[in-house]
């Protein structure tokens, strides 16, 4: 859209002037000079014969896409749309782990189930496919070529144009014409680590699920797990110059929240603690310290000028202490509000008793609870108090509050018949 208004102001606005173009939210603009021309009058030229069959040609295949497009969208619900965005957002996940990030219950679950495998036979999504990387690929779900350009429609954009600011991998292939489609490119190479990301951010919504009980608990919702682009401008000296970019692995919303008495009523309320928007990166030794530090410093520009109150920097190391130990000081000089775990604290046994102490049971109605496998979340158990911060160097829980396990006092007494508190209290 904006080579298109640049295109316009430069056909109808002529005189050397130069004009800046920005999009809306970001720091992205692009810059027009228009130039004098040698008459201010502009004469309409009418189409010679082949360039109007040729034109009548383009529009009348794109009308008969559109309807077909418009076919297909019309089968669609507003949920579907969700599910198709959310196959985006967080590729290469299991049918079952994406019914999973709707629903904790199950009935739920086998609903979502249904709703992705009627989506998949209308051909928006389909199982993943690389030459390089297939054994981490098997029953792996990402959307489909004819799935991007249904979304890019209902956006009312381009194909051509939605990687400009959308953060999904595309690539162009070329078979006739160019075509930008879902790609799977970045994913050859990066295996392990985009498993990593992909099961930590499954733990960290399975884990909530767990420790959340009828006094207070979490809400997670992953947002994705391919990140998401954070622009800011680079200060040098100073002086603020080129804008540039820092892509985190993932980003999760978290919120806490309790259950209390209000004044003079008997009813218990969820009321909201913490709000968090978590980005996500996991470390697997294979960057030097250097690069490390780079990458910490770039984030320490982002936090500098754009950031918001809410946001929080995760970062899951698998390596040594020390490691841990550089990246928490890198973080602390950037001015950096964030927490760091290394995976062997995060990781418990399949017997490990905190499993069965943990169990997610749903807090409202008699639905069952599902669980996810102890390999979808890769073992890891992120709810507990092994987390280092800059603040502090002593071990907290994750964000420093755990309401599921205080005993908040009650500001009136339960009325006859009304025992449930009493007895979750006392557990």
């Amino acid at each position: 859209r904006m080579a298109h208004l640049a295109k316009q102001v430069d056909i109808n606005w002529g005189g050397g002037q130069r004009v800046h173009i920005w999009l809306v939210g970001t720091e992205e603009y692009r810059v027009v000079r228009t130039y004098k021309r040698s008459s201010s009058t502009k004469t309409w030229e009418p189409y010679q014969a082949d360039d109007l069959k040729t034109h009548i040609r383009i529009r009348h295949r794109g009308e008969i896409r559109r309807n077909q497009l418009g076919g297909i969208a019309a089968k669609l619900d507003e949920d579907d749309w969700a599910t198709l965005v959310e196959v985006g957002n967080n590729p290469l996940m299991s049918t079952y782990e994406l019914a999973y990030l709707f629903s904790p219950t199950k009935k739920g679950v086998q609903e979502q189930i249904r709703r992705i495998k009627r989506i998949g036979s209308l051909d928006l999504i389909e199982n993943a496919k690389t030459e390089k990387a297939k054994h981490w690929l098997e029953g792996r779900k990402v959307i489909s070529d004819l799935g991007l350009e249904l979304l890019t429609h209902h956006w009312g954009t381009e194909p051509q144009y939605v990687h400009r600011f959308h953060p999904w991998p595309q690539h162009i292939v070329r078979k006739g014409r160019a075509k930008r489609t879902y790609s799977l490119r970045w994913f050859d190479g990066w295996e392990e680590h985009q498993v990593a990301v992909r099961r930590f951010a499954l733990a960290l919504l399975y884990g909530a699920r767990c420790v959340t009980n009828p006094i207070g608990g979490i809400d997670v919702r992953i947002v994705t797990t391919i990140g998401s682009r954070l622009l800011f401008r680079e200060n040098r000296k100073g002086r603020k110059t080129n804008i540039r970019m820092v892509k985190p692995d993932a980003m999760i919303e978290v919120a806490i929240w309790k259950r209390g008495w209000l004044d003079g009523d008997t009813t218990l309320h969820k009321q909201n603690v913490l709000s968090r928007n978590l980005l996500v990166e996991v470390d697997r030794s294979t960057m030097s310290l250097e690069r490390v530090r780079e990458r910490v410093d770039r984030y320490g520009e982002w936090w500098a000028n754009l950031r918001r109150d809410e946001d929080v920097l995760v970062w899951v190391i698998d390596g040594t202490p020390w490691r841990e130990h550089n990246i928490l000081t890198f973080m602390r000089e950037a001015g950096i509000d964030g927490w760091t775990v290394l995976v062997e604290r995060l990781v418990l046994p399949e017997d490990d008793p905190w499993w069965l102490i943990h169990s997610p049971v749903c807090t409202s109605g008699n639905e069952q609870a599902v669980r996810l496998s102890h390999e979808s979340i890769g073992g890891m158990a992120p709810w507990r108090q092994i987390w280092s911060m800059t603040e502090s160097n002593r071990m907290s829980s994750l964000l420093g509050v755990e309401t599921w396990t205080k005993r908040e006092m009650m500001k009136s007494p339960p009325k006859r018949g009304e025992q449930e508190w009493v007895r979750y209290k006392s557990v």
